[in-house]
């Protein structure tokens, strides 16, 4: 019987968490989508189980080899009991029970507290990670082609007001410039003087700020020119109309920049991560036995291709215990495609298998 998530490993239920008692293919898939997921029961045969969240199954996962299982979700699974049959993939998983005739897929690392039996365990994939990446290229091309579409509209306002209200007086401080060509407006001095505000907050200001600042300080610097003819006034409250609309603008643009600059940044830095080296392994608190095969992915050169696409070169490590004559031994082949065998007992005992330097190596515990 395998043992219970202890105390400390458990996870207080979270609001807008989903429960299901069973999962088996009559019932269909059942994809828990954003929220954390729960299944109380078992999942059977050819049953599939999907999310973006974290993922607990308190019963057995029982595929068979025509219908298999599935679970593949974005964070963390842990399954209380034994697997058979099964294909699981997630950012880090934790087996409390056996693991037979499955493969397993981490992002990260994998913990077995059972026995593993015939099953095949790939580390690093860093599926999750790179999805990420993807979303954040996709965000930014869609950021930077709104942001192009309204610096058109900009240039062309600007020329509007130079060309169609050039007797009026536009100009105000280092916030409105006018030139021969175009009105400019620079928000700067305006995003200094409200310090650290949220962009819901930073709106509701700058509309505050040109109805009760912007507004009178050029009803005061064109008073004469109004003052000279009735019909002025007219064009004058028409300028101050387009012009509130023409910040709003302005400051939609400014914060389409500010958001490319994190996206930017966000990106360099998922960049680095990706292509730093992280320690892999897989522990196992039983028997390994049967053939089994581990793997270790290693990513290089991660980067933005021509094409905009997420460009990596991908290298695998792999140990496979397997029947030798009267025993078994460790075939291992390193990252940079060296092969190796040793000997090895039958079963292996608690341990685990760790990716160092450039191979996988099998530590007993």
């Amino acid at each position: 019987m395998s043992e219970s998530i202890p105390p400390e490993e458990q996870e207080e239920p979270e609001a807008g968490s989903q429960t299901v008692d069973e999962v088996t293919m009559e019932g269909g898939e059942v994809n828990f989508g954003d929220f954390n997921g729960e299944v109380t029961g078992d999942i059977l045969r050819g049953g599939i189980v999907r999310g973006q969240g974290h993922v607990s199954v308190k019963g057995n996962v029982l595929g068979d080899p025509k219908g298999g299982c599935e679970i593949d979700v974005s964070e963390t699974v842990v399954l209380e009991k034994n697997i058979q049959n099964a294909t699981v993939k997630a950012r880090h998983i934790v087996i409390l029970g056996d693991v037979l005739d499955s493969e397993v897929h981490s992002d990260l690392g994998v913990e077995v507290r059972g026995g593993l039996v015939g099953s095949s365990v790939s580390l690093g994939c860093r599926t999750g990670e790179i999805q990420t990446l993807k979303r954040h290229r996709v965000d930014f091309k869609s950021v930077h082609q709104e942001l192009s579409e309204i610096e058109v509209r900009l240039g062309s306002a600007g020329r509007h007001f130079v060309r169609d209200y050039h007797q009026v007086n536009l100009k105000l401080g280092n916030i409105l410039i006018p030139t021969q060509r175009e009105l400019k407006i620079d928000l700067a001095p305006f995003y200094k003087a409200l310090g650290t505000r949220t962009p819901a907050e930073i709106d509701k200001a700058l509309q505050e700020f040109y109805l009760r600042v912007i507004v009178g300080m050029l009803t005061r610097a064109n008073k004469q020119y109004v003052s000279q003819n009735p019909s002025r006034h007219k064009i004058f409250l028409k300028v101050i109309e387009e012009l509130r609309g023409h910040f709003m603008v302005v400051r939609r643009a400014d914060a389409l920049r500010e958001k490319m600059e994190q996206l930017k940044n966000t990106k360099a830095d998922m960049l680095e991560k990706l292509n730093q080296p992280v320690p892999f392994a897989l522990k196992v608190g039983g028997e390994v036995s049967g053939e089994c095969r581990v793997r270790a992915l290693s990513l290089s050169d991660v980067h933005d291709s021509a094409s905009g696409a997420v460009a990596m070169d991908e290298t695998w490590a792999e140990t496979k215990l397997q029947p030798a004559g009267d025993g078994w031994e460790l075939e291992t082949w390193s990252l940079s495609g060296k092969k190796s065998i040793l000997p090895a007992e039958d079963p292996l005992k608690k341990g685990r298998f760790e990716l160092q330097s450039d191979s996988i190596s099998w530590i007993p515990s």
